[in-house]
């Protein structure tokens, strides 16, 4: 398969990840979250930024040349950008709120799914004697 089309097929999962949490985001008043427990909005951040981190690794399996420190650096910076970009969009919505606890989580969740890329090239990498 052409590395371009390639390249464009495996960044589909960011796009979809990207729009729920925008569509999501965008819903006034989420009913779940009313009869939860105190930090289930943190969790629910983490959750979601864990998921769009997994497509954001997805995105990177062609870039096999790539290294790790260049990927984590790139990888990080989209999750946080778009995590604060969410806040900011939640600050526009009725009976929702940007705040920084809710970033954080975002950021914890696109590092807890950095582990994966992590661990990843340390497999791959790792000699089988």
């Amino acid at each position: 398969m052409n590395l371009e089309i390639q390249k464009k097929l495996f960044a589909l999962p960011v796009f979809v990840a990207a729009l729920s949490i925008f569509y999501v985001s965008s819903i006034p008043q989420l009913p779940f979250l009313q009869t939860a427990f105190a930090w289930q909005d943190k969790v629910l951040h983490i959750i979601a930024y864990f998921i769009f981190g997994l497509s954001l690794l997805i995105a990177f399996i062609p870039y096999k040349k790539t290294s790790l420190q260049k990927k984590l650096i790139i990888f990080i910076s989209i999750g946080t950008f778009y995590g604060a970009s969410d806040e900011y969009h939640q600050s526009f919505i009725i009976g929702r709120s940007s705040e920084i606890a809710d970033l954080v989580a975002d950021i914890i969740g696109i590092i807890l799914s950095s582990l994966i890329m992590i661990m990843y090239h340390k497999f791959k990498n790792k000699k089988i004697d």
